[in-house]
């Protein structure tokens, strides 16, 4: 039984954040290709924070990929933040480590 995702977005200002808990799943994926969507109109750059994510699929991960090319097909900065341990080990297993750019909290870019 999927626990499900919660998404809380952040749509202030040019620097828009999208935070993620839960699971990005397959049942999920969809809603949050939406707010993707939607929270690019008008932004310079898009965060994602991965670092609630308990499960990520390859569905999840698909949905990332989509969000990053929509960003720089509208010229939008967009960055991963943070990863959980589950999501960063999906993530590399899937060889886009070097895709994505990926921001720890506390890095300095």
């Amino acid at each position: 039984m999927s626990l499900g995702l919660e998404i809380q977005t952040d749509d202030s200002g040019e620097e828009r954040a999208i935070r993620l808990s839960g699971e990005l799943d397959m049942e999920s994926s969809p809603r949050l290709i939406e707010i993707i969507r939607k929270s690019l109109n008008g932004a310079k750059a898009l965060s994602i924070d991965l670092g609630a994510v308990s499960y990520m699929d390859s569905s999840g991960i698909a949905v990332l990929v989509q969000g990053c090319k929509l960003s720089h097909r509208q010229d939008v900065d967009f960055s991963l933040i943070d990863p959980s341990p589950q999501a960063r080990a999906v993530i590399e297993l899937s060889q886009l480590h070097k895709f994505f750019r990926i921001v720890q909290s506390g890095e300095s870019e």
